[in-house]
């Protein structure tokens, strides 16, 4: 099942008809009030239908009355239906986030889990390609693919600062074939052997021909694969997402940036190529206006920021503002195009 946020219901024909209605269940108690915004009930399930029907997202901040005044609520209704579908599709971007950072922790692990015997290899969910690129991709929520590239951050014999990393990080055999681990816990040493070098051999921070065996203390074990945290990355993410009533689509990217920054600040820019969505039954189209987002791992595992998308056509043309304040669901506030109000 795709994630969604629940709905709350009728916030237009309360602000443009007031609600002239309701039904309910037989009960001693006086039904709440309708009118309120809020699909409420009380424990003898009393309610205002005219308040639980229609497609506006819980919590939005509805101003339609300039453009929406004159349509029918089922009118109404299926206009609106995309902007519940946007906020759904763009909480996807929470998962590649939250996806990415396990990625790049497996990176910088590596060699502290082949010392203490824990299994090493690509982290779930990713694919390595003979590009470099890591894949990961998903058809349960629409096609939603992730492709992330690291490149070397200084000059070694296996690249040039910015240059692609294409072999496996993920393999220990791209730094050391046939490693053999013993501890010396008399002279608290962790020595290495190994049968070759591998191409990202200098990234263990031992140059490019390491001793045979390489004799680590506490310290150096610990620092070992210092070069992995100088790495830099790149993330790309692209959405295409059948919804209830449209299809939403959009990219994002993260500018290049080094791997232990993007670890220490647990954020990640989200810059945009394209957002727009497109209704199933209705001529309407919805473009983004404006794009300000990040990602926050920590605290939150959210977003931060602001998406502004302009929709066109249906019943009539408004603008939906999608506000993300270090959460994972955005406060969305509707408002009728500036030049028509």
């Amino acid at each position: 099942m795709k994630p969604t946020r629940p709905l709350i219901a009728c916030a237009l024909p309360l602000l443009l008809t007031g609600c002239s209605g309701g039904s309910s269940t037989k009960s001693d108690d006086p039904a709440p009030t309708c009118g309120d915004l809020t699909c409420d009930a009380d424990e003898n399930m009393v309610s205002c239908a005219a308040d639980c029907d229609a497609a506006v997202p819980s919590g939005a901040a509805v101003s339609l009355d300039d453009c929406a005044g004159d349509h029918s609520q089922a009118d109404i209704d299926q206009t609106l239906a995309v902007v519940d579908d946007l906020q759904n599709s763009y909480h996807e971007m929470v998962a590649c986030g939250s996806l990415l950072y396990t990625l790049l922790r497996g990176l910088i692990d590596i060699f502290e889990s082949a010392i203490t015997g824990i299994e090493t290899g690509t982290p779930a969910g990713f694919e390595h390609g003979d590009d470099g690129a890591y894949t990961a991709s998903s058809s349960d929520y629409g096609d939603v693919t992730m492709v992330v590239e690291f490149y070397f951050g200084n000059d070694y014999e296996a690249g040039a600062a910015s240059d692609r990393v294409e072999p496996d990080l993920f393999d220990l055999e791209s730094y050391l074939t046939d490693i053999q681990l013993e501890l010396d816990l008399t002279n608290e040493e962790l020595i290495l052997g190994y049968g070759e070098v591998g191409p990202l051999v200098e990234l263990l921070g031992f140059g490019s021909e390491p001793e045979n065996p390489l004799v680590l203390t506490i310290d150096d074990a610990a620092d070992l694969g210092r070069g992995l945290r100088q790495l830099e990355l790149s993330t790309l993410i692209n959405v295409e997402d059948p919804r209830a009533s449209s299809v939403v689509t959009y990219g994002v990217y993260s500018p290049i940036a080094q791997v232990s920054a993007v670890l220490a600040d647990a954020r990640l820019d989200l810059d945009h190529l394209d957002a727009a969505a497109d209704s199933n039954t209705l001529d309407q189209h919805v473009a983004s206006a404006s794009w300000d987002v990040v990602y926050l791992e920590s605290p939150s595992n959210a977003l931060d920021g602001a998406i502004l998308m302009n929709a066109e056509g249906g019943a009539f043309d408004y603008d939906a503002t999608f506000t993300f304040a270090s959460s994972p669901w955005p406060d969305i506030s509707l408002a009728c195009p500036a030049e028509r109000r």
